[in-house]
């Protein structure tokens, strides 16, 4: 998992970071906020896929795209992915979740992650791949005739020892 990767040994990945400046979906962002924050870091503790922050993205998909069946792109709703994970698990004491919804992506999920981070730093200054409390992710990918594809991803973050 890329994921993994980036969290495991930052430095390594800024050759990989500032090859997206070739890539088609490039658009100008700025890549040397997140090249900077790399080479500031140690290495972060790994991610764990997710059983239930998967099923919860999958099942959210699901239900979106059997409402939205013939909705474009402009109009997919985006979200959903806490709340179902929140459902599933029951109160989440002592974890907090943020998601990230991504449609019509046509390219690697390497690349994908390269460019939420990019996007992330030029906004926030931060991503929640990167953020060491997190410590779960679950993700959905599915293909949509109208929409190409969605792509799902639920950061999970332990914020105290109480993780339910």
């Amino acid at each position: 998992m890329v994921i993994n990767l980036m969290r495991s040994d930052p430095k390594s990945m800024i050759p990989q970071i500032r090859s997206i400046k070739q890539h088609k979906f490039y658009k100008g962002q700025p890549i040397q906020p997140l090249v900077d924050y790399l080479n500031s870091i140690e290495p972060l503790p790994l991610v764990t896929l997710d059983e239930h922050a998967c099923q919860a993205c999958r099942n959210n998909t699901d239900r979106k795209m059997k409402t939205d069946e013939d909705t474009g792109k402009d109009h997919f709703e985006k979200g959903g992915n806490q709340e179902e994970f929140q459902g599933m698990i029951g109160n989440g004491k002592g974890i907090e979740t943020t998601e990230c919804t991504q449609i019509g992506w046509n390219g690697s999920a390497q690349d994908l992650i390269f460019f939420l981070l990019v996007d992330g730093f030029k906004d926030q200054k931060s991503h929640a791949i990167l953020d060491p409390k997190l410590i779960k992710v679950g993700i959905s990918f599915k293909a949509h005739k109208k929409l190409h594809n969605v792509f799902q991803i639920l950061y999970v973050k332990q914020i105290s020892n109480n993780m339910n």
